[in-house]
């Protein structure tokens, strides 16, 4: 993380970069650009780039808070796809704020709790999310995990299940598959109206890491789903973390 970005987020938490340390408070973050932004097996950029940065603060007893960003265009995203009919969305930009509370267990168990919140530079404050996850180490190469998320508001449900195999230092193979209950499929009887019941998109992707050095790191990832909304299938990334 830039020393702007840091003195910034340990100002937001309330403490100084000396209290931090005081404080045994950590920072991190990674900044990623990619192929396209997909998300829950949607493209979030009309499968277009995306430039994206993400800090947080944590401290040792498991609480943390950060920041994400990253650019978005939902017009080319929604037209003629999901809603049937043209529209103008003109966000451009997405601003995610979260905290939460992580614990690892001594037999590999780690548990995440938490609360995020999204904002766009055009139509403001979007919704929020409660998230748990938990992740376990079955061994040093083989990681698995689940996430679920809930929108107070819609009653939107999301829920993935992960797993991660290290065969060497250098590389990584991801797999993933979810499910989002909530989306409003469009009437295909009538494409200027929206059926009433809510459907469900069912996501999955598999990738491959190559990790240049400690902080670099090079993915491809390819990803599918039952959704209207198109996505790129291949999805290529280069993401510094700091």
């Amino acid at each position: 993380m830039t020393t702007k970005k840091i003195f910034a987020l340990a100002t937001a938490l309330g403490v100084s970069t000396s209290a931090a340390s005081a404080m045994d408070i950590g920072f991190g973050g990674e900044v990623s650009l990619l192929s396209d932004y997909v998300a829950s097996g949607e493209s979030q950029t009309g499968r277009r780039p995306a430039l994206q940065f993400e800090g947080y603060a944590y401290h040792s007893s498991g609480f943390y808070a950060g920041i994400f960003l990253s650019n978005v265009a939902f017009s080319e995203q929604w037209t003629d796809y999901y809603f049937g009919f043209p529209i103008e969305i003109d966000d451009s930009i997405e601003l995610g704020l979260f905290a939460g509370w992580e614990y690892d267990t001594d037999f590999g168990l780690s548990v995440d709790v938490g609360y995020e919140r999204y904002f766009y530079d055009d139509s403001g404050d979007c919704c929020g999310l409660l998230y748990l996850g938990a992740r376990y180490d079955v061994s040093d190469m083989v990681e698995v995990g689940s996430r679920v998320t809930w929108n107070p508001e819609s009653g939107n449900t999301n829920i993935r299940a992960t797993m991660a195999v290290y065969p060497m230092d250098e590389i990584g193979l991801r797999a993933m598959v979810g499910r989002n209950q909530g989306n409003f499929d469009p009437d295909p009887d009538d494409p200027f109206s929206r059926n009433d019941a809510p459907s469900a998109v069912t996501y999955w992707n598999v990738g491959v890491d190559y990790f240049v050095t400690d902080s670099v790191r090079v993915s491809l990832d390819y990803h599918d789903s039952n959704s209207i909304v198109r996505t790129s299938d291949v999805v290529l990334g280069l993401t510094y973390a700091f």
